[in-house]
C-alpha cells in the first residue's frame, strides 16, 4: 500500500514536468518582445491590455508553458509570480525538450529560428541590397564621367550587384514573404516612423529598377548602331502574367470538372507557355544585338532581375496603401472636426425670433 501511494505521489509530482514544454523568446527583427499580463477567469485567460501590465522579455529568455489561450496561438507562462502571454511567432521550441515532445509551432515559425531566419530578421539583407546598389550606381557614374578604363569592371560589377540583391530578395520572399521588410513595417513602427522610412526605401527600389538601364547603357556604349536598346519588356510582361493566367486557367478547368493530376499538368503547361512567350521574343531580339550566348544570358538574367523588382515593388505598394489609408482617416477626422466646429444651432428668443449660435 505504501509503495502504491509513493508511486502515485511521484507520478503526480512529475506530470507537470512531463507535459510542460520549454520555449525560448525569439522575436523577429528585434532583441526583445513586450508581453501583456494575463489573469485566470471562469472563461479562461483574460489579457490585461494596459501599458502598466506589459513587461519586456529579452531574446533568449526561456520559460515553461503553463497554459494557452483559447485560440491556441497565445502561450501563457509565469514570471515573478505573474502570468504573461506571448504569441507563437515570437517563440522557438527549446532544443533541450524531451525527444518524445512534438514541436507545436508551425513550419513558418520554426523557420524563423534557423540560420536563414536569423539572417533575414537582421539588417544584413538591407545592407547587402543597399551596398549592391551603391556599387552599381557608383561605378556607372564613374564610367559616365569618362573613366572608360573601368568598362570591363562595370560590365561585371553591375550584373553581379543586380544578381546579388535580386537573389537576396527572392530567397527571402520564398521563405518569409513580406516579413523580410520588417524594418519598414507599419504595424511595428506606426505612421510617422513608417513614413520616414518610406522615402529611402522608395529611393532604393527606384535605383534597383533603374540599375538594368545603367547596365544596358554601358553594355551598348561601344555599339553606336543599336538604337532601340535591349529587349526586357516582353519578359517583364510574361513574368507578371504567368501566375495570374495559370490561376485563371485552373479555375476554368475546375469549373469544367477537370481534377487531379490532369489539372496540375494543364496549369503547369499554361504557366510555362505564358512565361516562354516573352522569353523567346526577348531572347531573339537580344541575340541579334549581343550575339547568341550573350543574348541568352542577358534574357535569363533579366528574369531574375524582374522577379527581384516585383518583390520590392509589392512591398513598397503595400506600405503606400497602409500610409494612404491612415492619411485619409486623419483628413476625414479633420473635416469632421471642422464641420462640427462650424455648425450653427438656432435658438428661439423670448420675443419669438431666432438667433444662431
Amino acid at each position: 500500500m505504501r509503495r502504491l501511494l509513493l508511486l502515485t505521489f511521484v507520478l503526480l509530482v512529475s506530470v507537470p514536468t512531463i507535459i510542460a514544454q520549454k520555449f525560448i523568446v525569439n522575436p523577429w527583427g528585434d532583441d526583445q518582445v513586450e508581453c501583456y499580463e494575463v489573469r485566470k477567469s471562469e472563461k479562461g485567460w483574460d489579457i490585461l491590455y494596459d501599458s502598466k501590465t506589459k513587461k519586456a522579455f529579452d531574446a533568449g529568455y526561456a520559460f515553461y508553458q503553463v497554459d494557452s489561450l483559447k485560440n491556441g496561438d497565445g502561450y501563457v507562462f509565469e514570471d515573478g509570480g505573474k502570468y504573461y502571454v506571448i504569441y507563437a511567432h515570437d517563440l522557438k521550441f527549446a532544443d533541450d525538450n524531451p525527444s518524445y515532445m512534438t514541436n507545436p509551432l508551425s513550419e513558418k515559425t520554426q523557420a524563423r529560428a534557423t540560420m536563414l531566419g536569423k539572417f533575414y530578421s537582421s539588417m544584413y539583407p538591407a545592407y547587402i541590397v543597399l551596398l549592391s546598389i551603391l556599387v552599381a550606381v557608383g561605378l556607372s557614374y564613374l564610367y559616365m564621367k569618362g573613366k572608360y578604363s573601368l568598362r570591363k569592371v562595370v560590365l561585371i560589377a553591375i550584373p553581379a550587384a543586380i544578381f546579388v540583391m535580386s537573389a537576396v530578395l527572392i530567397v527571402g520572399y520564398m521563405n518569409f514573404e513580406t516579413k523580410i521588410f520588417w524594418w519598414c513595417d507599419y504595424d511595428r513602427y506606426g505612421f510617422w516612423s513608417s513614413l520616414f522610412r518610406f522615402f529611402p526605401f522608395a529611393a532604393v527600389v527606384a535605383a534597383q529598377v533603374y540599375s538594368i538601364k545603367l547596365y544596358e547603357t554601358v553594355l551598348l556604349s561601344d555599339n553606336p548602331y543599336v538604337s532601340d536598346g535591349l529587349s526586357i519588356k516582353p519578359v517583364a510582361i510574361s513574368v507578371a502574367l504567368c501566375l495570374p493566367v495559370a490561376i485563371i486557367t485552373a479555375i476554368i478547368a475546375a469549373l469544367m470538372d477537370i481534377k487531379g493530376s490532369l489539372l496540375s499538368i494543364i496549369t503547369t503547361i499554361v504557366f510555362f507557355v505564358t512565361l516562354a512567350i516573352g522569353l523567346i521574343k526577348s531572347c531573339r531580339k537580344n541575340m541579334e544585338t549581343l550575339g547568341k550566348i550573350n543574348g541568352i544570358f542577358f534574357t535569363i538574367f533579366s528574369v531574375v532581375y524582374i522577379i527581384g523588382c516585383l518583390i520590392s515593388l509589392w512591398a513598397l505598394i503595400t506600405l503606400v496603401f497602409q500610409l494612404i489609408f491612415q492619411i485619409l482617416v486623419v483628413i476625414f477626422a479633420i473635416i469632421m472636426i471642422y464641420v462640427l466646429a462650424n455648425t450653427k444651432t438656432r435658438r428661439r428668443r423670448s420675443d419669438g425670433t431666432y438667433e444662431d449660435y
